[in-house]
């Protein structure tokens, strides 16, 4: 993509079934949806630009070949849904800094990632089904078998890790709603702070609280 491009629309490259790689001359700042969907020929790593604002609805929904890290650089403020579901490749996930929702399904079905999750301190919400089916997906770096969820988190949906057969445990720092949901999980714990977000929303069981 040359430089010069600051962003790209709606299916662009939507079906290209023959494109191997990316390379990003630019620096874009937007991605629209479906700008890569369906892609399936991709055989190396994908290099965001570290201007990238936006990620668009279904951007790489589907996309099969990448290898290695996918590294969503600090500057992205926001995803869309689907953005990344069922990509086959990605082993491991960096979220950005600054992302405050992490939508419906933007990385259900993706087997292939097998490090470890850190959800950023910056994150409200998180949506339906949004890590539903990463099998091989591990939690905190020093217990993989456990996720810990942020301070900030206001409101979390339904099925987010169901079939993450790694996470055992979801450790909560805040009282977000939908904490009664199902996440997916056997156990889940809530350990909280004098900066800990409580929803008057919450309700439900857990299994330890302190």
């Amino acid at each position: 993509i040359p430089s010069g491009v600051t962003s790209i629309s709606n299916g662009a490259f939507g079906y290209c079934t023959g494109l191997t790689e990316i390379t990003f001359e630019g620096t874009p700042t937007s991605l629209s949806s479906s700008a890569f969907y369906n892609c399936t020929g991709f055989n190396g790593t994908l290099t965001l630009s570290n201007k990238l604002e936006t990620i668009g609805r279904a951007a790489f929904l589907k996309c099969s070949g990448f290898k290695g890290a996918l590294i969503l650089p600090n500057s992205l403020t926001t995803i869309g849904e689907l953005a990344f579901q069922e990509c086959e490749g990605f082993t491991e996930l960096t979220l950005p800094n600054a992302l405050s929702v992490i939508p419906d399904q933007a990385f259900y079905g993706c087997k292939s990632l097998s490090g470890n999750l850190v959800i950023s301190a910056s994150v409200k919400e998180i949506g339906r089904l949004a890590f539903n089916l990463c099998t091989a997906l591990n939690g905190d770096s020093e217990n993989p078998s456990q996720i810990t969820l942020p301070e900030s988190l206001e409101k979390i949906h339904d099925y987010v890790f169901s079939y993450c057969n790694n996470i055992k445990t979801i450790k909560l720092q805040s009282l977000p709603e939908g904490i009664s949901r199902n996440l997916g999980v056997r156990t889940q714990t809530v350990s909280l702070s004098d900066d800990s977000y409580i929803s008057d929303k919450a309700s439900g069981t857990v299994n330890e609280i302190s």
